[in-house]
């Protein structure tokens, strides 16, 4: 019974170490949805097709990362000074940048969610 206790106990601390370092390499990330509401019906087909993951990944995101949504037709200023900054040539878009501003993934236009929750998960920001 002894032997279990520790073996648990070891089994506990390496899982809390496990987190705390994914938190660690996930604090300062800012994950960006660029969407436009009121666009032609090919760009506002796809902005309501992001939109549920857009709605659902600030409870899977790891505690550090932050989400900003930004609608160019609700804050035009806004979107298109980060359009420029990140490049963004079409809408939905997300862009997930680290503490430094730098781009570790980006994408626009029509894509799958599943891939880009996917790939969320490999970047180790999503639960």
């Amino acid at each position: 019974m002894k032997r279990f206790v520790v073996a648990l106990t070891i089994v506990l601390l390496v899982a809390m170490a496990a987190s705390f370092v994914a938190q660690a390499a996930a604090a300062g990330k800012t994950l960006y949805f660029l969407k436009h509401t009121m666009s032609c019906p090919c760009t506002k087909k796809a902005c309501q097709s992001a939109q549920p993951l857009a709605d659902a990944l600030p409870k899977q995101l790891i505690d550090g990362v932050t989400m900003v949504t930004s609608d160019f037709a609700l804050a035009k200023d806004k979107t298109e000074a980060l359009m420029k900054k990140y490049k963004i040539f079409a809408f939905p878009a997300f862009v997930l940048v680290d503490e430094n501003d730098k781009v570790l993934y980006q994408v626009q236009g029509t894509f799958d969610n599943e891939d880009v929750l996917d790939k969320l998960t490999e970047l180790g920001v999503v639960k």
